[in-house]
């Protein structure tokens, strides 16, 4: 085999090797791509024609037996090559035949890997290193390398081992945590947690599991690991907590302050703030509205805070100290605790009228817009705290209300932050219905004018709102125009989970067909098989568009039926933007029964029917299918005689060659061989440049 020949064979490999890897990866074991594709591996495989080769992988280049080999940047052979250098893989050798069955279980298990992977991936994949025939794995020694994007600095704290994990891996292993047996591979995520949280019937004997077991795996660390630790738990926490219920959420953190009370010293650099001290105050007013038991070690937390000076410790302000006392007083009024802690100090002396409104008007004066919204903020949500059913806890959350949509509009996105944490535990209707109106409109037009690094901040911003936003969520959905917009509106919608589904279904008997596409993508991805059945009943009156996501839909729910609605479309379809819509998804489902249907009809072209656009659509879908069994009919193309098609002809077979190279089969390879020296100067070279550059695998629907 020439040089060239084996580069190609060899690119074709790790094509279908990425692609087979994406197919189990996003499918389900049953899916019909799956075979076909661990088929494919096993052809190419074969075609390497060698009895052995070895494969190196650096941070920019795969090497072949020590040469270079040329890929296109937008190559799914990229990811692939990104994959197993995070691995710490230096090389694969391969022997055949041996590596022909070994392949496939190789995409196999690496599909099974976090993308991007962790340590913990390494670890198991080396462990099963020999469980793949013909494959040898050559890794790298990892210790003290990091993979970085870009060439971005790596601050020496992160040099360290990823405490987080090794936390989690500490939970994980401990047989009396509750959620110990979800913890797979040290990796738990906040929205992994989120999610287990959500489900459990007594939150707040979890919480203060999680807390008391992590606090345990911190004290038994050094100093200087544990200060990493604390550092990094409270990024995550940050993350999970905004994650949460309101409800759930202030639980969380009163059992996180009980176990790591927010640090209060002066001292620099010996302790780190697992939670904000806003949160914390927040959390401890919700205990008091609901006449829950504040923990002793919160009370003190709060006497020590309330003692304090303003700016005595950073980030300890005095409207801080201020609520802090506020509610050690409501504490001791209440009497939710037997034992009362310290009380605040006297008030002090005020001055007279003149001398404070002086001083009120030059305080009010040295503030910036945005930290005047922000003392007004902290004001009405004291309101709201101290008197929640009172006249002025109502007006409070209209004013916070429009506050939030100035914030979003001024890009204040702390201010807005803060505002919808408040707000999505409001009582009144009037204020829910402006935020859900008022405030998601803010947010859309906050992201065409806000950095893109700042959308994720805004996105969850709406998901503070709660399911009462979504309904707005989705009308704003069915009016934007900008793509990167309407993602994120999605992800906000998706992240509710099946809460969002009563909201979704509603608007599939919406008159506009744009409305019904979006709500067939959302019910697709949130997984509704329940809807499949209403799904089949719009297909008839349905614009192309909406057939095409009703189609794929199907075929991603596993509709029992939706290889007969598939044929049945491809049958009936009338209009040519309907037939062209059909087409493409068929296109990208590698089923033999698909196979055929195409085949059948590239066959009934004849006559004028060669010269239609949608005979061209024809050959490139059987291309992208690149089955065996289409060889037959794309060769017939090959032979028509030009009387029969006029100038189509050229483009006809041109078409016709280049589906052949995409398919991997003795007949396809030796028709391909003659075409690359066709009659037609214009299909010979379409030919040789698609064999040195070989297409890029595309996804199944």
């Amino acid at each position: 085999m020439s040089a060239t020949a084996h580069e190609t064979a060899t690119l074709r490999l790790l094509l279908e090797l990425e692609s087979l890897r994406r197919l189990v990866r996003l499918y389900p074991a049953g899916h019909p791509a799956i075979p076909s594709a661990q088929l494919r591996v096993q052809r190419a495989a074969e075609a390497m024609g060698v009895p052995a080769a070895s494969l190196a992988f650096g941070p920019d280049a795969i090497f072949l037996d020590q040469e270079e080999l040329q890929i296109p940047k937008a190559s799914p052979v990229v990811r692939l090559r990104q994959l197993l250098c995070r691995l710490g893989l230096a090389a694969i050798h391969l022997t055949f035949p041996d590596a022909r069955e070994g392949l496939p279980h190789f995409a196999a298990r690496l599909a099974q890997l976090h993308d991007p992977p962790g340590e913990d991936d390494r670890e198991a994949l080396l462990a099963d290193a020999t469980a793949f025939p013909g494959i040898e794995l050559v890794a790298l020694d990892l210790s003290r390398v990091q993979l970085v994007e870009g060439g971005e600095a790596v601050p020496e704290e992160k040099l360290a081992l990823p405490v987080w994990a090794e936390l989690a891996r500490g939970l994980g292993r401990d047989g009396a945590f509750v959620l110990a047996d979800k913890i797979l591979d040290g990796e738990m995520t906040a929205a992994l947690l989120a999610e287990l949280v959500s489900q459990s019937a007594d939150p707040a004997t979890l919480f203060d599991q999680i807390f008391r077991r992590l606090a345990e795996l911190v004290a038994a660390m050094e100093p200087s690991r544990r200060r990493l630790a604390l550092r990094q738990l409270a990024v995550f926490l940050a993350e999970w907590f905004a994650l949460l219920a309101p409800e759930r959420r202030h639980l969380a953190v009163v059992a996180a302050s009980t176990h790591f009370p927010p640090a209060l010293e002066s001292r620099d650099g010996e302790e780190e703030r697992v939670v904000e001290l806003e949160t914390f105050l927040e959390a401890v007013a919700y205990f008091l509205e609901e006449r829950l038991p504040v923990p002793e070690p919160v009370q003190r937390t709060l006497a020590r805070l309330a003692e304090l000076e303003p700016d005595q410790v950073e980030g300890v302000s005095a409207a801080v100290i201020a609520r802090a006392q506020a509610l050690l007083v409501r504490i001791s009024l209440l009497g939710v605790q037997e034992t009362t802690p310290k009380p605040p100090p006297p008030p002090p002396t005020l001055a007279p009228p003149s001398a404070y409104r002086t001083a009120l008007a030059a305080y009010g004066e040295s503030l910036a817009e945005d930290q005047l919204r922000r003392q007004l903020v902290g004001i009405l949500g004291e309101v709201m705290t101290l008197w929640p059913e009172d006249t002025a806890a109502q007006r409070g959350s209209l004013r916070l209300a429009e506050e939030l949509v100035e914030s979003l509009e001024a890009g204040d996105l702390d201010s807005a932050a803060r505002i919808a944490t408040i707000l999505s535990a409001t009582r009144f209707d009037e204020a829910k219905k402006l935020v859900c109106d008022a405030g998601v409109m803010a947010a859309v037009r906050a992201f065409a004018t806000t950095d893109r690094s700042d959308h994720a901040r805004i996105a969850a911003i709406l998901l503070t709102l709660g399911e009462e936003a979504i309904p707005a969520i989705l009308e704003a959905l069915a009016n934007e125009e900008n793509l990167s917009t309407r993602k994120r509106l999605m992800e906000v919608v998706l992240h509710h989970g099946e809460r969002a589904l009563p909201y979704v279904r509603s608007r599939l008997h919406d008159p506009r067909w744009y409305v019904v596409r979006n709500a067939v993508f959302l019910l697709r991805h949130l997984g509704d098989r329940a809807s499949t059945g209403v799904f089949k009943s719009l297909l008839p009156t349905a614009k192309p568009q909406v057939v095409s996501e009703i189609l794929k839909a199907l075929v991603a729910l596993e509709d029992p039926q939706w290889l007969n609605v598939l044929l049945r479309e491809l049958a009936r379809a009338q209009d040519e933007e309907r037939r062209l819509v059909v087409l493409g998804v068929a296109a990208r489902i590698h089923h033999p029964a698909v196979v055929r249907a195409l085949t059948e009809q590239l066959h009934q072209q004849s006559g004028k029917r060669l010269r239609e656009p949608y005979t061209i659509e024809l050959i490139r879908a059987l291309g992208r299918l690149a089955d065996p069994a289409a060889v037959g009919e794309l060769a017939r193309i090959l032979e028509l005689p030009r009387w029969r098609v006029g100038e189509a002809l050229s483009e006809l077979r041109r078409e016709a060659a280049l589906a052949l190279v995409r398919i991997d089969s003795e007949e396809a390879r030796t028709l391909v061989s003659r075409l690359a020296s066709d009659r037609d100067p214009a299909v010979a070279a379409a030919v040789r440049r698609a064999l040195r550059t070989p297409a890029p695998v595309e996804e199944s629907a």
